[in-house]
């Protein structure tokens, strides 16, 4: 048998590990995922922003990544990772040609730009997690992120997936 305080706090527990759950599948139902096997082995991270765009790259025989950048379309309110892959090998030269190299966009379309302080803004479970700013400079606006963010833009399976992994340090 059971005693009453001994059920309390087993209900209490179950409680506990249901408000440590929901928001977590809540989270992955707004095409962002947690997952721990993308930060450094003991940070876990605090949420993981998903690209919904997953471009195929076909084309692309090599693994040669020339760049990965996140700018900010103020036109379509829109956040978005742009990632270079040589179409050559061996780079050199014509690496720098834009017909031997090939430009993909992944757009994070859950981060939005507060006008008003220019912080790139994430709502997430009716909290407003900021994790970057937009600098201002010759050549147009620059995304910096904060330094608990990072972007991550791999290619798996002929597909590029981009993610923004956020940690709690």
């Amino acid at each position: 048998m059971v005693s009453d305080s001994a059920a309390r706090r087993l209900l209490r527990v179950r409680w506990v590990l249901l408000a440590l759950i929901i928001p977590t599948v809540i989270t992955g139902c707004a095409s962002q995922s947690v997952s721990t096997s993308e930060t450094s082995p003991g940070a876990l991270p605090l949420l993981v922003i998903t690209s919904p765009r997953h471009p195929r790259t076909f084309d692309i025989t090599g693994n040669d990544k020339l760049s990965q950048e996140l700018r900010w379309d103020a036109e379509t309110q829109t956040l978005s990772a742009f990632v270079a892959y040589s179409l050559v090998s061996g780079g050199g030269d014509e690496e720098i040609d834009p017909a031997n190299y090939r430009v993909l966009q992944l757009p994070f379309p859950g981060v939005k730009l507060d006008k008003d302080s220019n912080l790139f803004v994430l709502d997430s479970q009716n909290r407003k997690l900021f994790i970057g700013h937009l600098e201002s400079g010759i050549f147009g606006g620059k995304v910096v992120l904060n330094d608990n963010v990072r972007l991550s833009a791999h290619r798996h399976d002929r597909e590029l997936s981009g993610k923004l992994v956020v940690s709690a340090n």
